[in-house]
């Protein structure tokens, strides 16, 4: 930081980003959910999880490092008045890519636990039925056994 004689700064930067906060965190969490995807629209349960984790630690890490610094100005509001601070594109961003990982692993799995414990009664109820039909009546053995 460099003062000149009347106290004002000269190239400071003004500007503070995400990335400062949590480094490259939020690019490791979006390559790890890169390749779940086409698991998920596979159905395969394990890759439904991994995306809705993926969600949960993006969420967790706007809300825990960006959302709590949203107004601080920093360095800068210490040395100006009239300095103000707030989200820009970047932290709505993270938020909404967050919600869309949780989405997309989240809500097949809730879709599919109350569609398979559907599936699964009845084919219960199908599997009993046939075997009524084929358990011959009255006790009666086919001829030959």
């Amino acid at each position: 930081m460099d003062a000149d004689a009347s106290g004002a700064t000269q190239n400071y930067s003004t500007q503070i980003s995400g990335g400062d906060l949590h480094g490259i965190a939020l690019v490791v969490v979006a390559l790890v959910a890169l390749g779940m995807p086409a698991g998920a629209l596979r159905g395969a349960r394990p890759a439904m999880i991994g995306l809705a984790a993926t969600g949960l630690l993006a969420l967790g890490l706007v809300a825990g490092l960006d959302v709590p610094s949203l107004d601080n100005a920093g360095p800068v509001g210490r040395l100006y008045e009239d300095v103000s601070a707030g989200a820009s594109t970047g932290f709505f961003y993270e938020a909404v890519g967050g919600v869309l990982l949780l989405l997309a692993g989240g809500g097949p799995l809730v879709l599919r636990g109350k569609r398979s414990a559907g599936d699964e009664s009845r084919a219960s109820a199908e599997d009993l039925e046939d075997r009524r039909r084929r358990r011959p009546r009255g006790g009666r053995r086919a001829p030959g056994r």
